[in-house]
């Protein structure tokens, strides 16, 4: 009897021993197979992609905004200082002018002559950077910038810089964003990921990245920091995560919220200009003042607009 109890233990101690075997080999395996996949991924992005040597790979912190539309009936004075040109204010948050004279605008200014340029007609005008030249619409497109970090395809914080055949500035829309200080954000910065991490994370999840013959894609500039909108409030107020661009040689530009990651957006910049026109023409409609010479003005602006759609060349097509 006694040896039959002493037979029985032998077979549970042997057994648990098999079972806790069984799991450190499945654990050790799992392990084994997670460091692989990560030198992988890493080896995969190294063979792929050009240009990651140069990234920074030091980690940083960012805090989120708050921003709310600026009312322009509230900046009268930067207003009554404007020369040579006629403006009107459509709603409260969108300045329109047409300006007496054209202005030049030289084709290959830097960013800082661009800036002083701009800011010799537009109020505010250093708080915008440029993005770039919008070809189908011939104008220029300028985003706003908060903490020396541009403000991504926001419809609240835009200058549009209409051009003619001379390359010379005849007219321009403005919006303008105000960050409002929120005590509970103040102090609460986060780490974001590096630009290293932002551009494996576009590489291994964005949809259609173009690539050469070779397969090989080039980071072809430095990945930027700005801000896109995280989530609209109430009474127009609007919450921005710090967002990296990421661009590829040859393709879109990517956007990354470099807080929590995973959002990868790419944007339709034609798409963008015709939504921030079509929604001002939209609110001249809808606006009514007292005065016939104030209906006009509102009117004059609506037609310049209509004009600017229905010339552009969305195509791309001479």
């Amino acid at each position: 009897m006694q040896w039959g109890q002493i037979k029985t233990l032998f077979i549970l101690c042997f057994l648990i021993l098999d079972i806790f075997l069984v799991r450190q080999y499945f654990t050790s395996q799992e392990e084994e197979l997670n460091t692989y996949q990560t030198i992988s991924d890493e080896e995969v992005l190294k063979a792929n992609v050009e240009g990651l040597d140069k990234l920074d790979k030091e980690v940083r912190k960012e805090a989120i905004i708050t921003t709310k539309q600026v009312d322009f009936t509230t900046k009268q004075d930067a207003l009554d200082a404007l020369t040579e040109q006629e403006y009107t204010i459509v709603g409260t948050n969108t300045l329109i002018s047409e300006l007496e004279k054209p202005v030049p605008i030289k084709e290959k200014a830097t960013k800082e002559e661009m800036k002083q340029i701009i800011s010799g007609f537009v109020p505010f005008g250093d708080q915008y950077t440029i993005w770039g030249k919008n070809e189908a619409t011939n104008t220029l497109v300028l985003f706003q910038v908060k903490d020396d970090k541009p403000i991504f395809y926001n419809k609240g914080g835009l200058l549009l810089i209409f051009l003619n055949d001379n390359n010379e500035a005849t007219s321009y829309m403005q919006t303008m964003l105000s960050e409002l200080e929120l005590e509970d954000q103040a102090d609460q910065k986060k780490e974001i990921m590096t630009p290293y991490q932002a551009v494996s994370q576009v590489y291994f999840n964005a949809e259609n990245l173009p690539v050469s013959g070779s397969n090989i894609l080039e980071v072809n500039e430095k990945p930027s920091l700005g801000y896109l909108t995280l989530a609209p409030l109430e009474d127009g107020v609007q919450v921005f995560a710090p967002t990296w661009k990421i661009h590829f040689k040859e393709s879109n530009n990517y956007f990354v919220n470099a807080i929590e990651g995973g959002l990868i957006l790419t944007k339709d910049e034609n798409n963008f200009i015709k939504e921030s026109l079509n929604s001002v023409v939209a609110s001249i409609t809808k606006q009514q003042t007292d005065t016939e010479e104030e209906n006009k003005v509102l009117n004059t602006a609506k037609q310049k607009l209509l004009q600017v759609l229905d010339t552009a060349n969305w195509s791309g097509e001479e």
